[in-house]
């Protein structure tokens, strides 16, 4: 295993038994068996370790997140048909509901989190705490694209979960809102990040 890999597994280890704010850098290095020029030559301070350690984390999340987009259709998919001249894709009725968070909520709100002492062991849900409607979003996309074209309705999926969103109670005690962005901005900024990526 190689020096940086070290680093990363008993940073982590030590956040996870511990807490982010009760670890200091010596130990750190020492369980890893490096000095603290090595640490900082890595990843610049601690806080850049906890960042890193996050990104590899959600790297992984991430992956598993594009492969359930392809499959149920949500908004990338949604946006590609349309900008390649298809029409959005909804399975079932449309009413079925979604808990949307914008994904820069959701990194803030994990930072937040990550960075308490007082976590370890509990499970908290990151949302918006609110249901909104398959149709809702697909309708917001249009509206954000100028779509005005018919949708592809499509027979609603085997065992669908018909009415989903977050008790997002006991984040928000400990850290406030965790999604202040609203709906229709997170669409927005959402739509404009991926329509400036390369088709």
């Amino acid at each position: 295993m190689d020096t940086r890999t070290e680093l990363l597994r008993q940073a982590e280890k030590l956040f996870a038994q511990r807490g982010y704010d009760a670890v200091g850098v010596q130990e750190i290095v020492d369980a890893a068996s490096v000095t603290k020029p090595t640490l900082y030559h890595y990843f610049g301070s601690k806080r850049g370790l906890l960042e890193t350690i996050l990104g590899n984390e959600f790297h992984f999340f991430n992956q598993l997140l594009r492969e359930a987009a392809n499959y149920q259709g949500d908004l990338p998919l949604t946006l590609r048909k349309i900008r390649e001249g298809g029409q959005p894709m909804i399975q079932g009725d449309g009413l079925q509901t979604r808990d949307f968070i914008y994904v820069g909520d959701t990194v803030e709100s994990t930072l937040k989190l990550a960075l308490r002492d007082d976590i370890k062991g509990r499970v908290l849900n990151l949302g918006s705490g609110r249901e909104t409607s398959i149709k809702a979003i697909i309708d917001g996309i249009s509206a954000e694209v100028g779509y005005t074209g018919g949708i592809d309705w499509q027979p609603a999926r085997a065992a669908d979960v018909r009415r989903h969103w977050a008790d997002v109670d006991a984040a928000t005690a400990l850290i406030g809102p965790v999604a202040p962005t609203g709906l229709e901005e997170g669409l927005k900024k959402t739509i404009a990040w991926y329509q400036g990526r390369p088709s």
